[in-house]
């Protein structure tokens, strides 16, 4: 399921990119099916493409699954057993630590979320798309080795990572973090993005058409 901190599953021998931070799927179909429903599939999405991200990973992608599926769907990853489980729509977590979220579209698509740095109440945005985690653009805590990362549209680079207290709901832990280049596009969204490694906390339910998150 990870290849480098990223989320992949096979599914009917194809292999599927899960990441919450696109809307768009991506792949050589027009259409894609999930779960029982139709959805619409593209080639070139800005850009990205699958053998882009195959590229960048390291490992054969035949789709990108973004949020148009995904809000359908609750699902589960627990990294430590790396697996990640779908459920039929409609379905209700019944239990797990919740966690409210909120959806914003303002150029990307983010599921909004409250957690504690060092103390202080701050909101982040879920990616599942990206291994790595980010501050949004300011500098906090204590230096602490680096980090490759990448971004289709703008290539490949090095970060220095900083190391925070996390508090997630009911988990607390250490967290490291790091910034996109300043030239990168992705620097000027001016939020606090959690990527895949964020998910090494413990197992996390998604609710997404229900606005939470479900901590196991």
């Amino acid at each position: 399921m990870l290849a480098d901190g990223n989320i992949l599953i096979e599914v009917d021998g194809k292999w599927l990119y899960v990441d919450t931070g696109a809307t768009t799927t991506i792949g050589h179909t027009a259409t894609f099916e999930f779960g029982g429903r139709i959805f619409p599939c593209v080639s070139n999405f800005n850009g990205f493409t699958t053998e882009g991200l195959a590229d960048l990973v390291g490992h054969r992608v035949d789709y990108l699954v973004g949020l148009e599926v995904l809000r359908h769907f609750p699902f589960k990853i627990d990294m430590g057993q790396k697996i990640i489980t779908f459920y039929p729509e409609g379905y209700e977590f019944p239990d797990g630590y919740v966690v409210p979220t909120r959806m914003e579209t303002n150029g990307l698509p983010l599921i909004r979320f409250p957690f504690k740095l060092n103390g202080k109440l701050i909101e982040g945005y879920f990616d599942t798309g990206c291994p790595n985690s980010f501050m949004d653009g300011r500098v906090e805590g204590i230096p602490d080795g680096t980090a490759d990362d990448s971004w289709l549209p703008y290539g490949k680079w090095t970060m220095q990572l900083y190391r925070n207290q996390v508090e997630f709901g009911n988990r607390r832990f250490e967290m490291k973090f790091g910034n996109f280049p300043r030239d990168c596009p992705l620097f000027n969204v001016g939020a606090w993005m959690c990527g895949g490694q964020f998910l090494k906390s413990g197992p996390v339910g998604f609710d997404i058409a229900r606005n939470r998150l479900h901590l196991f």
